[in-house]
């Protein structure tokens, strides 16, 4: 009985340790996959923007972009904001 008893555990505990890998891993993976599809959308947002597709934006894209995205700030912040992201 007693050694039926130590099998269990050890079946059990392999199994848990076994489930937890998996489950990280699935994590991790699912994080890389929305990481991807950020990095995409931000680059499909980013090119409707480019206009003269030289992957870059000027000061006034990126006025136009924040304001897109609900931010309307005066001229003298949004240069400032771009001067330090630039």
């Amino acid at each position: 009985k007693k050694s039926q008893d130590d099998d269990f555990r050890a079946s059990s505990s392999s199994l848990s340790l076994s489930l937890r890998g998996a489950l990280t891993q699935l994590r991790d993976e699912e994080a890389a996959a929305v990481a991807e599809r950020q990095r995409q959308n931000w680059e499909r947002i980013f090119s409707v923007f480019d206009v003269d597709e030289s992957n870059s934006i000027d000061a006034g894209a990126f006025a136009k972009l924040l304001n897109k995205f609900g931010c309307d700030l005066d001229p003298t912040h949004v240069q400032k904001i771009f001067d330090h992201l630039d």
